[in-house]
């Protein structure tokens, strides 16, 4: 929760979550993880970065 607020905007709307039990925060983040591929798709391979972010990537 403490790390959302480095991020930029769009993620700092989940610090809301700080207000729910822990208990709650952990079953939501067992749902996310349990159903991860239905959520967000499955890759068969690891996309290759782009030349303007590769510089970000450790050699």
């Amino acid at each position: 929760m403490e790390i959302l607020k480095d991020l930029p905007i769009g993620w700092r709307v989940f610090r809301i979550g700080i207000i729910l039990p822990k208990f709650i925060r952990d079953y939501l983040y067992d749902f996310v993880a349990k159903h991860r591929y239905r959520i967000f798709g499955k890759k068969d391979v690891c996309p290759i970065p782009l030349k303007d972010v590769q510089d970000r990537f450790l050699g």
